[in-house]
């Protein structure tokens, strides 16, 4: 560490270190979205009742996973600190303390989502065959998050260490196993029955616990992990990795529920419009999986530099990563200002659908620099520990900009999808600058974790 500080990094350097951290990253955001798109697939091919059944099951899961998994944020957070100063003795007993405390969470969800899914089938009110078929989907996959959110934090560990890959081939095995189980559950192929939406949660629960076992054997090998450090208990380890994660979780609850709250205001303009929302939606998400690898690089070399005691180290670092996933963002969302009915016809066949969402596609281009630069220094202020930062101010644009501009383009105005993207890039603008301005405070710098 010393000899760091005695040599600083060169530009070229910090480049190579960056990417090298991001690229893992952004193939296991590639790899999950894929897993998503061939499971929704599969699932739709069975009819509308699975498809919405499952759909609204994994909405519920995804919700609390995320939620408390952001567990596996602070981990990443603590461990990346606790590198950069030198104590890596101390990892495997904090490891094991946020996996202890992530079991926890994992049996809390499960337990609400037991008693939670029958009141939400109820409360949408999609009828009995999609009730049933939800109901025996979440008899299986609702296990799910007990090997889930361990698995976040597991991984959340790992790339404090600076291991971004062993996550990437946890997440690529997760993504075989589950469209395998897929192909041979739901329509009951190599002498398996056909168990239709019950075998893809199957499938899932299977995939999950996979990765979950491959996240253990990975953190006896890098970590040196034991069961000693997970059942030996430490109370300042514990409150330090929540007083992290509980800004991160509901950063992320809050933005859910704000896309939520946006999906309903759209679905009042029409099946039509609803539609090209999804497809838009899709097709940003081509651009926006750079960001998260390069956020995620990001909050590992930032923390370790803190640690350090090198601020000026993490603020090259911000500025080197925001400047490169600004430019691939940029980069990938060109097709979306000269091409995007071809983007948006990857999604969709229907020709008003590819007219709407190819408008809408258009100006979501604008969005691109800001989400880049939001979502690298969000990741930057929560690798510093600055969780509550980062919550704040997303907070600030999803509800105090996103909602209810949306509600005026929707509602009063009545620009259509298009205008409610409008309102999407004055989300972003807004965040991007409450981002930078937290950035320039320094706050960041001086916290300790």
């Amino acid at each position: 560490m010393q000899e760091n500080r005695s040599l600083p990094l060169s530009d070229s350097q910090l480049t190579l270190r960056i990417v090298r951290l991001a690229l893992p990253a952004i193939a296991e955001m590639v790899l999950n979205m894929l897993t998503w798109l061939v499971d929704t697939a599969m699932v739709g091919r069975l009819g509308a009742a699975e498809l919405s059944a499952v759909g609204l099951s994994c909405q519920l899961i995804y919700m609390l996973v995320f939620f408390l998994g952001a567990l596996g944020i602070a981990t990443t957070a603590v461990v990346a600190r606790r590198v950069g100063e030198g104590k890596t003795e101390e990892v495997p007993s904090l490891t094991g303390n946020a996996l202890l405390a992530s079991f926890v969470l994992g049996l809390a969800a499960v337990v609400a989502l037991f008693w939670l899914a029958p009141q939400a089938f109820a409360l949408a009110n999609m009828g009995r065959q999609v009730d049933a078929l939800g109901t025996s989907y979440m008899r299986v996959f609702g296990w799910g998050p007990l090997f889930m959110i361990p698995t976040f934090v597991g991984n959340g560990a790992l790339r404090g260490l600076g291991n971004t890959r062993t996550p990437m081939l946890i997440s690529a095995v997760i993504a075989v196993v589950n469209i395998a189980g897929d192909y041979v559950l739901i329509y009951g192929h190599w002498g398996f029955p056909a168990l239709g939406a019950q075998g893809a949660a199957i499938a899932a629960l299977v995939a999950v616990s996979t990765g979950f076992c491959l996240m253990l054997w990975s953190l006896r090998q890098y970590v040196r992990l034991s069961l000693r450090h997970v059942l030996s208990i430490s109370p300042p380890a514990l409150r330090s990795l929540f007083s992290l994660s509980v800004p991160a979780g509901l950063e992320a609850l809050s933005l859910d529920g704000s896309r939520t709250i946006m999906s309903l205001l759209v679905a009042n303009l029409g099946p039509v419009s609803f539609a090209a929302l999804q497809v838009t939606t899709a097709g940003e998400a081509l651009s926006f999986m750079p960001g998260f690898g390069f956020a995620l690089a990001t909050a590992v070399l930032v923390g370790q530099a803190l640690g350090q005691g090198d601020p000026a180290l993490a603020l090259r670092t911000v500025k080197r990563a925001t400047q490169l996933a600004v430019g691939v963002m940029c980069l990938i969302g060109l097709s979306f200002l000269f091409i995007p009915q071809r983007v948006v016809a990857l999604f969709s066949n229907e020709a008003e659908v590819i007219a709407i969402a190819a408008r809408t596609l258009r100006v979501a281009f604008f969005a691109m620099p800001l989400m880049g630069i939001t979502e690298t220094v969000a990741g930057a202020l929560r690798g510093a520990g600055d969780t509550r930062g980062s919550f704040v101010n997303t907070s600030v644009g999803a509800w105090l900009v996103r909602v209810p501009f949306v509600y005026l383009a929707t509602n009063v105005l009545g620009w259509g999808l298009t205008g409610v993207w409008v309102m999407v890039v004055l989300d972003w603008l807004v965040r991007s600058s409450l981002m930078l301005y937290r950035l320039w405070q320094g706050h960041w710098m001086r916290i300790r974790v």
